[in-house]
């Protein structure tokens, strides 16, 4: 059962990807296409000719997943 550590550091978590989410990605379509870009393999992008928006676009949604992960779990971890 949740603790209320876990429960603190998923809404601290959550709260930070909320906060990053509109500098980053600005609405609703950088998101989507940023997580595009993620999911899409360099080689491709590189063929298209769209590497470097798959890597500013890959880096920006891995910064925001990746600050919410560790906000989330540094929250747990000091609280438990």
């Amino acid at each position: 059962m949740f603790d209320l550590a876990t429960i603190l550091g998923l809404i601290a978590g959550g709260g930070i990807m909320t906060l990053l989410y509109k500098p980053l990605f600005g609405d609703w379509d950088g998101l989507k296409e940023a997580f595009f870009y993620t999911i899409k393999p360099d080689f491709w992008s590189w063929l298209d000719g769209e590497f470097l928006d798959d890597f500013w676009n890959t880096l920006k949604f891995n910064i925001w997943l990746g600050s919410g992960i560790l906000v989330g779990f540094g929250i747990q971890i000091l609280l438990s």
